[in-house]
């Protein structure tokens, strides 16, 4: 996510503490909140117990994480890179 902007990241984080609850932008799997790590430690156990390798999609969903939308003006910044043609377009 090299467009990622600070702003970003303190919106996701403000919701989070407000909230008191994980949180993640509508859609998208990154940037994401682990809110109280205590608070779930159960379920991310069955989850690891389940698959060694959980994606990041089942570990929201285990810990029931709240979707946010995303600002205006920051969607750009939450653009991923993977491929030389996904950078291509941002370049």
């Amino acid at each position: 996510m090299p467009l990622l902007k600070p702003a970003s990241l303190t919106y996701l984080v403000n919701h989070a503490l407000s909230l008191a609850q994980s949180v993640h932008f509508e859609g998208e799997c990154f940037p994401f909140f682990l809110y109280d790590l205590k608070r779930h430690q159960d379920a991310l156990n069955a989850l690891l117990f389940e698959n060694k390798t959980p994606s990041l999609r089942a570990l929201i969903k285990a810990v029931n994480a709240h979707s946010i939308s995303v600002p205006k003006g920051l969607s750009q910044s939450l653009l991923n890179v993977n491929t030389p043609f996904e950078y291509a377009l941002i370049s």
